[in-house]
């Protein structure tokens, strides 16, 4: 597809910024055009697709991180992870997804993007739309975001949420089923005693400002007897507060000799969570 010059110098503004959005959309076009034709011409095998989702399931490190765990409505809601779901788009193949800023509005001082993840054998889409305002929350109140990378950093964490959402939304759901099957069977399969795993997530927990005295005071047990099914729960917890879905104070209870206030514990574990690896602009790729 051949696509005519535009010099955006020469025309009104809002002409030539309707001439380079019209342009940008022509690309977009033709990348998916061309993703579907070699997703035609080398379709995918579902068996050996399961097989490698199954397969990258078994590994340790992949299935501690697969499941998170938040509340909602006074019960607990759990389901893949962002690094489940972008393991399952590799594994399955034949897949484009991504997050784009679609508009920045200097004077609301907010972004409006977009997240997105397409089946490109069944031509099967999901996209979501929503507004990041330029603002980091913290305990005395949000704060302006002023530089580019920072706003960046933060549509970036609130789109990755959305594109998990889109990419599970295409992917059958007893393929992601079996995925998490797989990751309970290895998580159930370890050479290392149970009190080291313990001690190793307790270790982890002081990353996102829990301590082993709020773990106790909300299992009600001491840490040495927590249970195999307790410490999976703590590890999609951990993942969860990992993500940002929800803070602290929605999964313990804060024993009243905390050293610090309760509304400052979410603003920790902000702070503690890296923010993504800084790219030029989101790039959508293709599974072959």
């Amino acid at each position: 597809m051949e696509l005519e010059q535009v010099d955006a110098g020469a025309l009104p503004a809002a002409q030539a910024e309707k001439s380079l959005m019209d342009v940008e959309t022509a690309k977009a076009v033709a990348q998916i055009q061309g993703a579907m034709a070699v997703a035609k011409r080398f379709p995918r095998d579902e068996v050996q697709a399961v097989n490698r989702i199954k397969q990258a399931a078994q590994r340790r490190r992949l299935a501690e991180s697969a499941e998170y765990e938040y509340k909602r409505g006074g019960s607990l809601v759990s389901g893949p992870s962002i690094r489940a779901a972008e393991t399952l788009q590799q594994c399955w193949g034949n897949m484009m997804s991504g997050i784009t800023e679609v508009k920045r509005d200097p004077i609301k001082r907010e972004s409006i993007m977009m997240a997105y993840a397409g089946d490109l054998e069944t031509n099967t889409w999901k996209f979501l739309e929503f507004t990041v305002p330029h603002v980091r929350d913290k305990a005395d109140g949000a704060v302006a975001l002023n530089s580019s990378r920072d706003v960046y950093e933060r549509t970036m964490n609130d789109g990755s949420r959305r594109l998990r959402n889109c990419i599970l939304a295409v992917i059958p759901g007893d393929v992601t089923d079996s995925f998490l099957e797989e990751c309970d069977k290895t998580l159930s399969k370890s050479d290392t005693p149970l009190k080291d795993r313990i001690n190793a997530m307790l270790k982890a927990m002081e990353e996102v400002a829990v301590t082993r005295a709020m773990i106790e005071n909300t299992f009600g047990c001491k840490a040495d007897a927590i249970t195999e099914r307790q410490l999976s729960q703590l590890r999609r917890i951990y993942q969860s507060l990992k993500d940002g879905f929800g803070g602290v104070t929605d999964y313990f209870k804060v024993p009243q000799d905390h050293g610090g206030k309760a509304s400052d514990l979410n603003s920790r574990v902000k702070a503690a969570t890296p923010a993504p690896a800084k790219k030029a602009e989101p790039d959508p790729t293709v599974e072959k």
